[in-house]
């Protein structure tokens, strides 16, 4: 009877370890379900949603070699549209025709409602023919710059030429100063200089000295004159700034005529070779538009021409034709950079100077 029940009692045991191994074997198995179920959750959701850097783009703005660039130049927005535009960029004697996705207006237009994606440039458009280029050494003979003006002469522009400071001008001398653009009211263009038509103003673009400094015989100095209709010195009313000289010149001559010039009270002594006729008589070929240069151009001429050694200036005493007072007039001393009035009657070198 005790053999019997131990057998009954090792096919119990037999079966409840049987029993016991199947679930722990289900067990596993519903775990292992569960771990792939979230790996594959949590790989799905890292191909569905991009990275937190793929949400910012950059777009630059490349302006094609404006005179002034875009601003700003690179900008980051989200993904998305691209919003506000930078400023426009200027580029001279063109027209801005937008922005667009290749160069040379290529591609297709880009604007601010345009969705963006990914990291992109986009290039400025410009519209009209660029001017032609002088050399920057030596511009071209007279008789083709001529020709060149005289072939559109509706156009009203000076000659189809860009001159950069330092190099010859259309005179023969030194261009010192570039204003950038012509002035927007116009005269007329006979081939060599600007007329005035009715009350418009004269354009001008370019300053040029001449070639070198006035000499008559074997003189080289001359005074400022003064301006005396009776026993005082009275001042015509001239200007310093950059681009007053040629009307300087202008109110000297007439109010002065044939200037007086004296060493002390008792000495008046006329003469017509004072430094502002001079300038205004002065004729180089067919140029016959010069005049004295006013406080501010005669230092330009020192900083751009006598300082790179273009010009053969010598390093004594220009005059200006700005008046300081009644008794002096303003020189510059081109050895140094040394400003001041001189007595009128002082004689010192004369560089005449046009405009066109």
């Amino acid at each position: 009877m005790s053999s019997l029940g131990g057998e009954y009692r090792d096919i119990f045991l037999a079966t409840k370890i049987c029993n016991g191994g199947t679930t722990m074997k289900k067990v596993k198995t519903v775990w292992t379900a569960l771990l792939l179920l979230v790996s594959l959750v949590l790989l799905v959701s890292c191909i569905m949603l991009p990275p937190q850097d793929a949400q910012i783009v950059r777009i630059t703005f490349d302006s094609q070699g404006a005179t002034v660039e875009a601003d700003p130049v690179t900008k980051y927005v989200e993904v998305g549209s691209v919003g506000a535009l930078p400023t426009e960029p200027i580029k001279t004697n063109y027209t801005f025709g937008g922005w667009w996705t290749a160069s040379n207006g290529g591609g297709t237009e880009f604007k601010a409602t345009n969705f963006v994606t990914r990291d992109i440039t986009v290039y400025a458009k410009w519209v009209g023919a660029p001017q032609t280029k002088a050399p920057e050494k030596q511009i071209g003979t007279e008789t083709v710059i001529i020709e060149q003006v005289a072939a559109k002469p509706a156009e009203k522009v000076p000659a189809q030429i860009e001159y950069k400071v330092g190099v010859p001008g259309p005179a023969g001398g030194y261009v010192f100063f570039d204003k950038g653009v012509y002035n927007t009211e116009f005269g007329s263009w006979d081939g060599t200089k600007w007329t005035k038509d009715g009350d418009g103003s004269l354009s001008w673009r370019y300053l040029e000295a001449a070639p070198a400094d006035l000499k008559i015989g074997e003189n080289e100095l001359f005074p400022f004159g003064y301006y005396r209709p009776e026993r005082s010195n009275l001042v015509v009313g001239t200007e310093t700034a950059i681009g007053t000289g040629k009307a300087n010149t202008v109110a000297l001559m007439n109010a002065k005529g044939n200037a007086y010039r004296y060493q002390d009270t008792t000495n008046e002594t006329m003469t017509s070779e004072y430094a502002a006729k001079l300038c205004d008589d002065f004729k180089l070929d067919k140029f016959d538009d010069w005049f004295l240069p006013a406080h501010d151009e005669l230092n330009l001429m020192y900083f751009t021409l006598y300082r790179n050694d273009i010009g053969d200036f010598i390093g004594d005493y220009y005059w200006s034709s700005s008046e300081f007072d009644g008794e002096g007039a303003w020189v510059q001393l081109f050895q140094h950079e040394y400003r001041s009035p001189h007595w009128r009657f002082t004689e010192h070198r004369v560089r005449p100077i046009r405009a066109f």
